[in-house]
């Protein structure tokens, strides 16, 4: 290459085959660069998501804060977690227990070595260096870890595509070996273990290397940002996916000790939903809403029209992460759980009321009158809120207790929980002129207007499935029940482009 350069820059030949060669030039050091960064276990961009098990505890976030060069090596810095350890600051002024640092660290370890040439070296929690070459030959084997009790080798296996989360890849494929010092096998979680790293995924299968090797747990991709794949992130469409005939209920308890009895009560709401209408940017719900105070047994009924950016961001890799503001998430768990056979993403919020101190990269607490409240909100993809708890009191043993949470849902058919059944307000609610009577109705049912209509109406049971349908022409219409089962119902009725329900006792 170099003897056709200069032979170029002999003959003099114009500057438009200059510039031309220069830049294929280039572009074959680019196509070799790049090359050179395929089956890379980590990039500075990683942000992925690990899981142990279906329905393990927590899942394992992975996101690069920062990317420092050491020589010829890469170092890369994980996020931190916040310390459950508090301390008294000089710096810092806090009130009551002291400051927590964000310097834990996640599961990667303390931070990440690369040099460049297909090793890595990850330095766990108590600076222990795992050593892990990427360039193995098929068959051959290393030492990754050792110590005087036990090594850990490391065995290529060669490589083949699979389908992660339904992504095709070229994936080399690695195995664990686990033995004491003389040889002998151990079977612990990692022996026989996988490594799995794909050209474009990159790491897939691997385990956790904070708490290595006092802890060995195994752990694989469950989500990837950049291709897009699983949970990479909670959107709203995920978070609020209902289905019509969807019901949620919801129980919110108040309780002040010392204080008023009229300040306490606990109040459902039960959510039918009606309707769902589908838009590029938006999700629009028409829901049946009904609220029981179980106190005074007084209920109130009306409909709600809710609508929701589907593509609004509530949660993502790294679902962990603390952001340097006033709150602080003292413990922020992601993870799948089972609910009455349905498989949902939960994430769960304890709130600890900290300000955020720069100097030492810390959360302290601050004054407030009595101790800090304790919290927690929790929430469910297909349901939404799921359960926000709220515990205040001071040192006058004023308390002041709230929670709002899901106590019974019907989704895709599976219901969950005892639904709580609640009163109507008497007289029934009449809405734009519409009267519904009697409530609860027998063999006959009246709706009359205030003003002659053409409208339709329907009878739907609670889950939202049509039984009957018929027309108002007049101001008063009559409508046999005789071969409707008792129950609870909704009455529906559509006018123009407005929507009025009714909720009916049919015995």
């Amino acid at each position: 290459m170099y003897f056709c350069f200069f032979y170029l820059c002999q003959t003099h030949q114009n500057k438009h085959v200059m510039k031309k060669f220069l830049y294929l030039s280039f572009l074959i050091f680019l196509a070799l660069h790049v090359g050179a960064q395929d089956f890379a276990p980590l990039t500075s961009a990683s942000a992925k998501l690990f899981s142990h098990g279906q329905f393990a505890d927590t899942t394992y976030s992975l996101k690069f804060d920062s990317l420092a060069v050491a020589g010829s090596d890469s170092v890369f810095i994980p996020h931190y977690l916040v310390s459950p350890d508090y301390y008294e600051s000089d710096t810092c002024i806090a009130w009551g227990g002291g400051c927590f640092k964000q310097d834990s660290n996640t599961f990667i370890g303390e931070s990440v070595i690369s040099n460049n040439q297909g090793k890595y070296t990850f330095i766990t929690n108590r600076k222990d260096s795992l050593v892990f070459d990427f360039n193995l030959a098929m068959g051959d084997s290393t030492v990754f870890f050792q110590n005087q009790d036990e090594r850990f080798f490391m065995i290529y296996l060669g490589m083949d595509t699979s389908s992660i989360m339904g992504y095709n890849d070229s994936i080399k494929n690695y195995e664990i070996a686990h033995t004491d010092g003389n040889g002998n096998v151990i079977n612990s979680a990692l022996h026989h273990q996988p490594i799995r790293i794909g050209k474009t995924l990159g790491l897939t299968h691997f385990f956790r290397v904070d708490l290595f090797p006092v802890v060995l747990t195994p752990i694989h991709l469950i989500a990837n940002k950049s291709p897009d794949l699983g949970m990479h992130a909670l959107t709203y469409e995920k978070l609020y996916d209902h289905q019509p005939g969807d019901i949620i209920q919801y129980e919110k308890e108040r309780y002040e000790e010392p204080g008023p009895p009229w300040g306490n009560y606990t109040i459902y709401t039960t959510k039918t939903y009606l309707e769902r209408t589908d838009t590029p940017d938006s999700i629009i719900y028409t829901i049946a809403r009904v609220q029981f105070n179980a106190d005074s047994t007084e209920a109130s009924y009306d409909t709600l029209r809710v609508a929701y950016n589907r593509n609004t961001v509530f949660r993502q890799i790294p679902y962990d992460y603390v952001s340097k503001e006033n709150w602080n998430i003292q413990a922020n768990t992601f993870r799948q759980v089972n609910a009455c056979g349905l498989n949902l993403w939960e994430n769960k919020m304890i709130i600890d009321y900290r300000i955020y101190c720069s100097p030492e990269n810390s959360w302290c607490s601050y004054d407030i009158p009595g101790p800090p409240p304790w919290n927690w909100i929790i929430y469910r993809s297909g349901i939404g809120l799921w359960d926000d708890y709220e515990n205040i009191y001071d040192i006058q043993y004023w308390q002041l207790y709230n929670r709002n949470r899901v106590v019974y849902f019907k989704k895709d058919g599976i219901e969950c929980g005892e639904l709580i059944t609640v009163g109507l307000p008497e007289p029934v609610a009449k809405q734009a002129g519409i009267y519904v009577y009697p409530n609860p109705a027998n063999d006959n049912l009246n709706i009359e207007t205030a003003y002659p209509t053409k409208a339709q109406a329907q009878l739907m049971t609670m889950s939202g499935q049509t039984i009957r349908t018929f027309k108002l022409d007049e101001r008063f219409t009559q409508i046999s029940l005789a071969d409707v089962l008792a129950g609870i119902y909704l009455l529906k009725v559509i006018s123009g482009r407005e929507i009025f329900i009714e909720k009916l006792i049919v015995e």
